[in-house]
Parts: structure tokens; C-alpha cells; sequence
């Protein structure tokens, strides 16, 4: 793939893409394509055909083989790297994960933790007897954001589309949810805080229940996307059980809102507002911001201790200020959005200081 990187700017500039614009389509960071472009990395082969279609040109020129020809001089070296690409394209083993759940493996990456898992693992099952081949891992931009499979040799082992949200509890709770379940106050219950929720601009998502036996009995977790948010050991289980733990349900909702919103959500709110607000969403989301981007924005917002109840006033800042600073970074687009509604005159904002 010599020159790949010149070839890929000269393309993305043909067709009059900034490197975030091109990496929002593509479903990587701008980062990942900027090492592409300088040559100091290069894409996973099967993320060829999605550049090749999103700058509308041919994988023959975009990896210098020539149109038609592995390699148009019959240069031994050009037929040997196209050997080894050949040999490189069925794993024994691979994970592919939709956008949303990469970070969690980019997180187990930078601090050494997939190492290590994989590394006990592997032992672990090499004292049954069982070699554990090398596990490459890859996001992919075609499946759903929460989504994840684990391949051999390009089939489907297992399949499974990560949980927005969960209360998974032990084994002497179990009888407290049986309860609210049979007598619909679960359903009862968290209609009326969804309903709650939704007048401060927070979506509730469908929350799954799951028994667990394999922590403390007394024992529950939140999680999202299978991170813990929160996690409590009660001292007793009663008839009060239920409404407590859904009491903490709403308190996390409320302040780690940030870590449970995603991409699908951003894309309901815009679609509901774009009854109300037409002209404020029409052409504007995701044309001129995607859903991946607002969705950054919004937990800048979020994390700074503020409501998605200023929706459209974040998204009408947001389209002003790429109007006057078409180039700037989602941070800068972040910081710039705050700054135009955390206004000292905010009744919140007087009230907080």
C-alpha cells in the first residue's frame, strides 16, 4: 500500500471533505485517519471498500495495484505483499463491535488490561488442554452501535447486542421483582418516571432485569452497556426493596446520564423535536451534524452538570457556530455551545451561584 496515505488526502480533498467529515462517514476517529493519511498506519483491509464507496473511486487506485492488476509491472515484491494480505484476511479468531462500544476496548487497550485478561485467559484454558489463538479485534462501522460478534474464520460464534441499561441483583432480591412484576408495579413504576424524566429532557431506555447468582445475595448493580454505574449490598430485603432500588435507578439516571446516552438516543430526540421545530432540525441534523458528533456535545453538555432539556437551543448553537468556524474540533464546537447557553442571566446558573 505504498503511497496509500497521499492517495487517500488527494481523494478526501477531491471530494471537498474536511478529515472529520470523512472520518464521521467512514465511523473512525479523525485521529485513525489522519495516521492514515501521514502513512503511520494503515486501514483494516475490510474498511477499503467503505473509503473506496464514501470518495466514490476504485480500490485499484486507492492501493496503487492498477486498474485491473495486482500489480501492473509483474513486480515480485507488489505479488508478495498481495500474499500476505490474502493470508491476513480470515482470522481463526475475531470480536467485531459496532462504534459505540470501542471505547471500552480502547480503555482496556491504553491501560494494559486486554493483555491481561487475554493472557489469563489463556493459560486458563491451556490447563484444559485448549489453545487460544491470537484474538484480533476490530470495529465495524456496518453493524449496530451496540453490537458485537465473535467470529472464526468469518463465521458467527455468537452474537449479542449490548444493553443500554440494567439492574442485574442476587438471589434473595429476586422475590422482591417477582412481586412488583405480577402485580404490574414495575410496568406502573417506571412509566411514571420515565414520564418524570422526560419533562427535564432525559429518555429512560428500556431497563433489563437479570437474576444473577454469582454475586452476593443481597447484592445489586446498575449498569450500562455493562459498566457498573452504581452497585449496593442492602442489609435486609423487604417490601420495600423494589422502590428503593428503583429510587436509585432515577438517582443514577440523573447524574451519570452522560455514560447511558448514545447515539440512537440523539437521533429520537432530533426526530421528536423535528415535529415541533422543523426548521431548527431539517437539513441541519444530521446533515451538518451527525448524530455521533451532537452525541459528543451532549455529554460535554451533561458532564458539566447541565439538562438535555436545552436541546434545541444546543443544537441551534452548534449550527451557528460551524457557520463561523467551519474547522473547529467537536471540543471546540463543545466549548463553544456552553458558553453560548451557560449564560449568567440563566435562571439555573443564578440559582447555582
Amino acid at each position: 500500500m505504498e503511497n496509500f496515505g497521499t492517495r487517500l488526502a488527494e481523494c478526501r480533498r477531491n471530494k471537498n471533505f474536511t478529515q472529520d467529515e470523512l472520518a464521521n462517514r467512514l465511523g473512525v476517529t479523525p485521529q485513525a485517519l489522519s495516521k492514515w493519511e501521514k502513512g503511520m498506519s494503515s486501514p483494516d483491509i475490510s474498511m477499503v471498500c467503505s473509503i473506496c464507496e464514501v470518495l466514490d473511486i476504485s480500490a485499484d487506485y486507492l492501493l496503487g495495484t492498477g486498474p485491473g492488476k495486482l500489480a501492473e509491472n509483474e513486480d515480485i515484491n507488489g505479488w508478495e505483499k498481495s500474499w500476505n494480505s490474502l493470508r491476513g484476511c480470515l482470522d481463526q479468531l475475531k470480536i467485531i463491535f459496532g462504534m459505540e462500544i470501542v471505547p471500552a476496548f480502547v480503555d482496556a487497550l491504553e491501560g494494559n488490561r486486554y493483555i491481561e485478561k487475554i493472557s489469563l485467559l489463556r493459560q486458563k484454558l491451556a490447563k484444559e488442554g485448549t489453545v487460544l489463538p491470537v484474538v484480533r479485534l476490530m470495529d465495524q462501522s456496518c453493524i449496530k452501535a451496540k453490537e458485537f460478534y465473535i467470529l472464526a474464520y468469518e463465521n458467527v460464534l455468537y452474537r449479542e447486542e449490548v444493553d443500554q441499561l440494567k439492574i442485574i441483583f442476587g438471589m434473595e432480591i429476586v422475590p422482591a421483582f417477582v412481586d412488583a412484576l405480577e402485580g404490574n408495579r414495575y410496568i406502573e413504576k417506571i412509566s411514571l418516571l420515565r414520564q418524570k424524566l422526560a419533562k427535564e429532557g432525559t429518555v429512560l431506555p428500556v431497563v433489563r432485569l437479570m437474576d444473577q447468582s454469582c454475586i452476593k445475595a443481597k447484592e445489586f448493580y446498575i449498569l450500562a452497556y455493562e459498566n457498573v454505574l452504581y452497585r449496593e449490598e442492602v442489609e435486609q430485603v423487604d417490601e420495600n426493596t423494589f422502590d428503593y432500588i428503583l429510587g436509585k435507578l432515577e438517582e443514577t439516571v440523573r447524574t451519570k446520564y452522560a455514560e447511558i446516552l448514545d447515539a440512537d438516543i440523539i437521533k429520537g430526540l432530533a426526530d421528536n423535536l423535528r415535529l415541533q421545530y422543523p426548521a431548527l432540525i431539517t437539513g441541519i441534523v444530521p446533515e451538518k451534524i451527525s448524530y455521533g458528533r451532537l452525541l459528543d456535545v451532549c455529554k460535554f453538555f451533561i458532564n458539566r452538570g447541565n439538562s438535555l432539556m436545552y436541546l434545541p437551543k444546543i443544537i441551534e448553537a452548534a449550527e451557528r457556530t460551524l457557520r463561523e468556524q467551519p474547522g473547529c474540533t467537536t471540543k471546540e464546537l463543545s466549548e463553544a455551545v456552553c458558553s453560548q447557553i451557560e449564560r449568567p442571566d440563566n435562571f439555573w446558573v443564578m440559582l447555582n451561584n
